[in-house]
């Protein structure tokens, strides 16, 4: 018997090492008691990657946008109808970048099946917008010279 007990601890006290194998009553600093474990990366402070990861794509969200609205807004000052026709892909592709940085929020949560559906879904679908749209782009500027 007292093998046995030897056995799982020198076994079992492994896990309890690893913080991945915390019972989920665990709660990491900076997170609420009430939030779903899956979040738990959004908010943890003792793992800083997450919340600089989410600090980097908040300022891509905002810049993203702000670079499609002065686009857009740039749309009546353009005289020449060939670099106008060239805003709707760089308008496009601006969307496209938004989607991207969007989607980091999904990679910082722990995967689950919705949201590794989502990511492989979506990242083929964005960067495949985005690379057409440099395609494009590139076609355009070369008639354009």
């Amino acid at each position: 018997m007292a093998i046995h007990k030897a056995l799982v601890m020198c076994l079992g006290l492994p896990l309890f090492l690893f913080p991945g194998a915390w019972a989920q009553g665990h709660v990491p600093p900076g997170c609420s008691q009430g939030l779903n474990p899956l979040y738990y990366n959004l908010c943890d402070r003792s793992g800083a990657w997450g919340i600089v990861l989410e600090a980097v794509a908040g300022a891509g969200i905002v810049t993203t946008f702000v670079l499609t609205i002065i686009l857009v807004a740039s749309l009546p000052f353009v005289q020449d109808t060939k670099k106008r026709s060239l805003l709707g892909t760089q308008v496009f592709f601006l969307l496209g970048t938004l989607g991207l940085f969007c989607l980091v929020f999904a990679c910082v949560v722990k995967p689950d099946f919705s949201t590794c559906a989502s990511r492989r879904f979506l990242f083929g679908v964005l960067f495949a917008i985005c690379f057409s749209c440099l395609a494009a782009h590139v076609f355009a500027l070369n008639f354009l010279a």
